[in-house]
């Protein structure tokens, strides 16, 4: 098991081919405020349940009440699906002679995207220019390569170093 100078991000040599381990960046002011904002946004989801099925015989507040409900679980879903990755999701890169294996999970869960090598071009570092330095360079960068169509971007959130390292192994590993 390999470091990066990131000690969280780790690297090793498996029969499968190499695996990289990058875990969930972790902001405390959000998932602190997401907690407390899931808390209410499951007593909300009851409240609306209960008078549901209180409220059969008006079909108008019913049909407000079934319709906002739906709304309000899809976005409940999708903060909850974004809370359990920052807390406990990682992306896991299988690199193997062949093809790129990307896997975003919470916990295990989570689809894996393959990339063939031969449809992978222009492996470079991307910075996001919302992450700056106190000398304005850009701190924060993922990986990203041309495949097909489109672009893929790949290493969460890492500093720029991180992703020159991670794109150097790329490289080596498959030959770019």
């Amino acid at each position: 098991m390999q470091f990066f100078s990131n000690p969280k991000i780790i690297y090793e040599d498996s029969p499968d081919g190499l695996m990289i381990s990058i875990p969930a960046p972790k902001f405390w002011p959000v998932l602190i405020f997401l907690t407390v904002w899931l808390c209410g946004w499951a007593a909300g989801e009851w409240t609306a349940i209960s008078s549901l099925l209180e409220s059969a015989d008006d079909w108008a507040a019913t049909a407000f009440l079934v319709v906002w409900l739906i709304g309000w679980s899809i976005g409940g879903g999708f903060t909850l699906a974004f809370f359990l990755f920052m807390a406990f999701g990682k992306e896991r890169i299988l690199v193997r002679t062949d093809a790129i294996y990307v896997r975003k999970d919470v916990l295990g869960v989570g689809p894996t995207r393959r990339y063939d090598r031969t449809q992978i071009r222009e492996l470079r570092l991307l910075p996001i220019p919302q992450g700056r330095d106190r000398k304005g360079r850009s701190s924060f960068g993922r990986i990203a390569f041309e495949y097909g169509e489109k672009t893929v971007t790949l290493g969460i959130v890492t500093t720029d170093d991180e992703a020159n390292e991670l794109a150097n192994l790329l490289r080596a590993r498959l030959g770019l």
